[in-house]
């Protein structure tokens, strides 16, 4: 059985786009946080785009640092961990950086498939957006892009983990992770965020 995963408020206790807001200039990192507050407030669908933008000339070496660094989330990663010794297949989906997810994925020794938005490098620096389609419908649907990608790859989940059923909800047996998390959970993972 195939599984898919979401990465962010599932496997880290954080939002890994927010954390990287300190590694920008303050202009550009104000410009992110008007563009995510118009995104959950009044449904703006541009964030990941003008994020990836924002981060052209970045170092890859601060992506990675920052996925190091994120906290997990243990009922996340408790799960995930049983399905992989279960022998199933588990894939990370999600909305976030791709060298990002995977720093964090390789610091907690976990082997796991990772299809998020990725990058262009010129001399290790971030020069734009990669030229791929989970990228393209990652940047482009901010609202269904996990079901079409799970479509156009022809995976066929039997299960899936999250914490949002409106785009995590990828199979028939979903789990909502916040069901472990407690009422402020949301807060917390802003604050751990920008303070991480």
């Amino acid at each position: 059985m195939t599984v898919v995963f979401d990465f962010d408020g599932t496997l880290t206790n954080s939002f890994s786009s927010v954390a990287l807001f300190k590694h920008l200039p303050p202009l550009k990192a104000i410009r992110c946080v008007v563009s995510l507050m118009a995104q959950k407030v009044g449904g703006r669908k541009d964030y990941q785009f003008l994020l990836v933008n924002a981060l052209k000339g970045t170092d890859l070496s601060v992506l990675e640092q920052v996925g190091r660094r994120l906290p997990h989330q243990p009922h996340g990663m408790a799960l995930l961990r049983k399905f992989q010794e279960e022998g199933h297949e588990v894939v990370v989906l999600s909305y976030g950086l791709k060298p990002v997810i995977e720093a964090f994925m390789e610091e907690h020794g976990l082997k796991v498939p990772v299809m998020a938005i990725d990058l262009k490098y010129e001399e290790g620096r971030v020069c734009g957006p990669a030229d791929d389609p989970v990228t393209h419908l990652m940047l482009r649907d901010a609202d269904d892009a996990k079901a079409r990608i799970v479509r156009l790859l022809k995976l066929k989940p039997g299960f899936s983990v999250g914490d949002s059923i409106r785009r995590d909800k990828l199979s028939d047996s979903y789990l909502d992770i916040r069901r472990f998390q407690g009422p402020f959970a949301l807060l917390r993972q802003v604050v751990v965020s920008l303070l991480g």
